[in-house]
């Protein structure tokens, strides 16, 4: 699951494992692109959702998907990955219209078990 592999891509990085941690990065990046077809209602293409991505979903949202990307570079895969937590709160947030204790308790799994510090 999504948050399975963010936990993973977290654990990755504060090893400083970064050829392992872009790999799990991309994993993540598919988890995302499915809530962003959920949320742009464009599931035409579900088993592969980077088929047509940039015909089937808005800029903006396709814009927020390329700060999930990285090179194979420490400094641009923790940047991505800060940007793909910041993504997928977005998109919980919209996607399950969490009440404000839920928002409260994502910011507060994203402090605390997603941090990339040791």
């Amino acid at each position: 699951s999504l948050l399975n592999v963010l936990l993973t891509t977290s654990n990755l990085i504060k090893r400083q494992e970064f050829a392992h941690a872009y790999q799990s990065l991309s994993n993540v990046q598919k988890y995302l692109l499915w809530l962003i077809r959920i949320e742009t209602y464009q599931t035409k293409h579900w088993e592969s959702p980077t088929k047509s991505l940039e015909k089937d979903i808005d800029p903006d949202w396709y814009s927020l998907f390329q700060e999930t990307t990285s090179e194979l570079d420490p400094t641009d895969i923790k940047t991505a990955f800060k940007k793909t937590l910041t993504l997928t709160e977005k998109l919980f947030e919209k996607t399950f219209n969490f009440t404000n204790n839920q928002r409260s308790t994502i910011k507060t799994t994203r402090k605390y078990k997603f941090s990339l510090t040791n």
